[in-house]
């Protein structure tokens, strides 16, 4: 990134991707004009790259501390010249005095594809374009490097990451092996990334990546048993990035043992970003990934699906691909349900289990019709409305859905109708106002044609601002002690949740 930034802009009709963004000026000027806007993986090979973590500068010191206590997963590279100061370098690479030779005519709140919003260590924002309004003067920028950094020599040496074949973003996961603690900084452990290879390719990968030690250097961990060392109980559920599969689109934990496909792990940038969020910081911050080059962004984090949504003809929603939905957070197992962030825009995200796609389908052919129905009707039916379709980038299948996220309250225990502990404690009149807006609701959707499915209290969330039940999950089934079995999927199965939800609120039906 030590190329000079003008105000030029690319125009419409070039389109960019990673093999038109050949610099650390392309790249930092296509982010900074929102014309790249996806994971930097492959950017400008040659340039480094490097996870951008922003913090008040009461706690710029102890990072400071954290990073040289843990050089490894927290390598520094550069920081803000002065508190404050989003244009200028300090650099921390030994061989390069000058800051403007990492980065010279740089804007830090603009130049990465998006950006998480952090208050008191909480995210409150995620997937923003820029942070022009939220920079203030007492900001310090950190740049931490990052392992994207050697993928191009690898590729260069035969070795291409298995993500990057896939198209899909890198796998990391949280280990046990604890951080040197520095201030307030405590408590934190290594988060590694991994890229799984061939046992006999072992010695030459890190040969390669051993000369990167400003972006972690070469592998920490290889091998199957590494697993069982570093903590990590399932090599299919990363905490992070896509679960790991073998080239034939197997998740990588059914070849267990196979030496063609041998995990190698190497430290990760995301590092210091779990041990800023597990420091309950107060005050703004924000985190991101840079390209010294560009700026690098893990994107969306679904896992895997053979599952395809059919959409009949007619029916007209946003498409929006994966590497354009940024996961706030996995709801669900793996990530099958998600918080996302969609062009700066919370939703729920619901991808296709391989073995329970049908319920998918149930749930946006409910949906869907839904939201075919009168406007003015509709708003009175507290259902997620449908949002938009989910594909993906290289074949454009349909693997999934956005539906309007329904926001948790403070209060864990109103989450859902099922986490309420004693019923007795909320006042009748409140559950009798709940117990009657789901009989409505669901007497609505079957005038409609629509079955709910899964009754159940589970399947209720209170919405923090206007104390109204909702329904969700409409992939149906049933659960023992709310529907029978016999009457799945019919108005009396939804009749029969209905009446042992007014039960389970202790309200007359």
């Amino acid at each position: 990134m030590s190329a000079t930034i003008t105000a030029t802009r690319f125009t419409a009709s070039v389109p960019l991707s990673s093999t038109t963004l050949r610099t650390g000026l392309e790249a930092r000027l296509a982010a900074r004009a929102n014309e790249y806007t996806k994971s930097t993986s492959g950017l400008a090979p040659k340039h480094l790259q490097a996870n951008l973590i922003v913090l008040p500068s009461r706690y710029a010191s102890d990072f400071r501390d954290l990073c040289a206590r843990n050089p490894v997963p927290c390598p520094l590279i550069a920081e803000s010249k002065t508190t404050g100061d989003y244009a200028k370098l300090l650099s921390h690479i030994a061989t390069i005095a000058d800051g403007d030779k990492i980065a010279s005519s740089l804007d830090i709140r603009t130049d990465c594809p998006r950006f998480n919003i952090y208050d008191d260590s909480k995210l409150v924002k995620a997937g923003v374009s820029d942070i022009v309004d939220q920079w203030s003067s007492d900001h310090v920028a950190f740049l931490i490097g990052c392992s994207y950094s050697f993928e191009s020599a690898l590729v260069a040496g035969g070795l291409p990451p298995r993500h990057a074949v896939l198209d899909r973003n890198v796998p990391m996961y949280r280990t046990n092996i604890p951080l040197n603690p520095a201030g307030v900084f405590t408590g934190g452990t290594y988060v590694v990334s991994m890229r799984p290879y061939k046992k006999t390719d072992i010695e030459k990968i890190r040969s390669i990546t051993r000369s990167y030690l400003p972006t972690h250097g070469e592998c920490v961990a290889w091998g199957w048993d590494a697993l069982e060392k570093l903590g990590i109980q399932d090599v299919d559920s990363p905490q992070w990035g896509d679960a790991p599969l073998t080239m034939d689109g197997r998740p990588l934990g059914e070849v267990t043992g196979n030496e063609e496909d041998v995990p190698v792990f190497w430290g990760c940038g995301v590092t210091p970003q779990e041990a800023v969020m597990k420091a309950a910081l107060e005050g703004n911050g924000y985190e991101r990934a840079v390209p010294i080059a560009g700026f690098t962004l893990p994107n969306a984090q679904f896992p895997p699906s053979q599952s395809q949504l059919e959409v009949k003809e007619g029916l007209e929603f946003p498409r929006h691909q994966t590497t354009d939905i940024w996961i706030v957070e996995k709801l669900l197992g793996d990530g099958y349900i998600s918080h996302v962030s969609v062009d700066g825009r919370e939703m729920c995200a619901k991808v296709g289990k391989d073995f329970d796609g049908g319920a998918l389908q149930r749930e946006f052919d409910c949906l869907s019709r839904i939201s075919t129905l009168n406007a003015q009707e509709t708003s009175r039916v507290n259902v997620p409305n449908l949002l938009g379709l989910i594909e993906t980038p290289r074949d454009g299948k349909v693997i999934g859905i956005l539906e309007e996220l329904i926001p948790q309250p403070e209060s864990q225990e109103l989450s859902s109708l099922a986490m309420i502990e004693d019923v007795s404690a909320i006042p009748k009149q409140r559950r009798k106002a709940w117990a009657i807006h789901i009989r409505r609701t669901v007497g609505w959707l079957h005038d409609n044609g629509i079955i709910w499915g899964d009754g159940k209290a589970d399947n209720v969330l209170i919405h923090p601002d206007s104390d109204e039940p909702w329904l969700i999950d409409f992939g149906g089934g049933t659960t023992p002690g709310w529907v029978d079995e016999h009457l799945a999927g019919s108005v009396d199965g939804d009749n029969q949740a209905v009446r042992r939800i007014f039960e389970f609120l202790e309200v007359e039906f």
